[in-house]
């Protein structure tokens, strides 16, 4: 199964660190159950890296439950899969 971006509701009365909680928590619950592969989107932004650019720094935390994530690549039985990070650039 892939996710693919948007993940966070940047319009909501809901605090964004509540919103990651329990996204992770999902996407750990996911991933327990299938073979999970998610990537950030333009919404899911909540820092910077060096080169000033936004990047979902959040979201690289579901490697620990085993899902990979952006910039990570993996096979699938005989497919390669490239997990893509939203560009802010």
């Amino acid at each position: 199964m892939v996710i693919a971006g948007d993940h966070l509701d940047i319009s909501s009365t809901v605090d964004v660190q509540a919103q990651i909680a329990v996204i992770q928590t999902y996407l750990r619950r996911l991933g327990d159950k299938t073979q999970l592969i998610v990537c950030s989107g333009n919404h899911d932004l909540d820092a910077r890296n060096v080169a000033g650019e936004k990047y979902a720094k959040w979201i690289l935390k579901v490697r620990q439950f085993g899902v990979p994530t952006d910039e990570d690549c993996l096979m699938v039985e005989n497919t390669l899969f490239t997990v893509c990070p939203w560009w802010d650039g």
